[in-house]
Formats: structure tokens, C-alpha cells, sequence
């Protein structure tokens, strides 16, 4: 039996081949203007591990994958860490 946890990263998995927008990254020109299209992407998903998997997605460069995913391993570290903040140790 799988738990809930599996089948909800399965679910961007699926939403991810099934997403029907061009997955050419638009041009950032500078990290807010990544911020608001990453925002925008994850935002409907909850799990910090399904927004950073959109955030790799949406990113031009390694950079803002990278920043992107960290940001949304702190918010699993500390779950008080609102969605959209940009945080750091």
C-alpha cells in the first residue's frame, strides 16, 4: 500500500508530462522576475518537493534551479517558512 505522501509526489510527475505549456523556460532577466514565475507555476502545489521539481522546470539556468530547490528544502526543514519567501542559512 502506498503512502500518502508517495502518491502526491506522483501527482506532479503526472502533471509534468501532462502539462501542455511550452517547457522552453521563459528569459529571467533577474531573480524576482524568476521568483514570479516561480511563484506563479508552484503555486498550487502544497509539498515544497512538488514546487521544487516545478522550480527546476521553469528555471533558465542551474542557478535559479538550484535556488529554487533550496528554498523549498528550508520550507520543508521549518514548515512555518511561507511558500513564496526566499530564505537562507
Amino acid at each position: 500500500m502506498k503512502k500518502e505522501s508517495e502518491k502526491m509526489n506522483l501527482a506532479i510527475i503526472d502533471h509534468l508530462l501532462s502539462w501542455d505549456r511550452d517547457v522552453t523556460p521563459s528569459p529571467c532577466p533577474d531573480f524576482a522576475s524568476f521568483r514570479r514565475i516561480f511563484n506563479e507555476a508552484g503555486g498550487p502545489w502544497e509539498a515544497p518537493v512538488d514546487r521544487a521539481v516545478v522550480g527546476g522546470l521553469v528555471s533558465e539556468c542551474f542557478a535559479y534551479a538550484f535556488a529554487a530547490g533550496y528554498c523549498c528544502a528550508l520550507q520543508r526543514l521549518v514548515p512555518t517558512l511561507p511558500a513564496d519567501s526566499v530564505a537562507c542559512f
